[in-house]
């Protein structure tokens, strides 16, 4: 805000009054965005990801395919892999921005630009950790 004003109305911050001169406080700008402009400090809103209805038989697929395979092809626990992936955030982009007082959904530009890489961690079905991965681009 003091930025904007510099820069469209330089003269404000030197005009003289009873109590001395502009000051663009957090307090100032906390009220003027709330009274003038109707806007609140929100936090950004996005649909949640949902479970699928038949997850229970989908999950039970998938392990009686996994045994089949390991009975029939013989694969050793070394040989059986499990791995998982998480990022990890080097500059937060943040969740909140200011928008109008009541809205129920809330867009933050850039929310989807992030700046981290991805860490993968996997161990075997034999109890063996393998070393972590760290993937910068893909």
């Amino acid at each position: 805000m003091v930025a904007h004003i510099q820069h469209t109305s330089p003269a404000l911050f030197a005009v003289k009054t009873k109590v001395g001169t502009f000051l663009c406080s957090i307090r100032y700008v906390q009220s003027f965005l709330r009274n003038h402009m109707r806007w609140s400090i929100r936090k950004a809103t996005r649909a949640a990801q949902k479970i699928p209805l038949d997850a229970e038989a989908k999950c039970r697929a998938s392990f009686l395919r996994q045994a089949l395979s390991i009975r029939n092809h013989q694969i050793y626990p070394e040989l059986r892999v499990n791995i998982d992936q998480t990022q990890v955030v080097l500059q937060d982009t943040g969740n909140r921005t200011y928008d109008t007082i009541g809205s129920t959904q809330v867009q933050v530009v850039g929310k989807e630009e992030k700046r981290a890489f991805t860490v993968l961690l996997g161990v075997s079905a034999s109890g063996e950790v393998l070393p972590f991965q760290a993937v910068w681009k893909g």
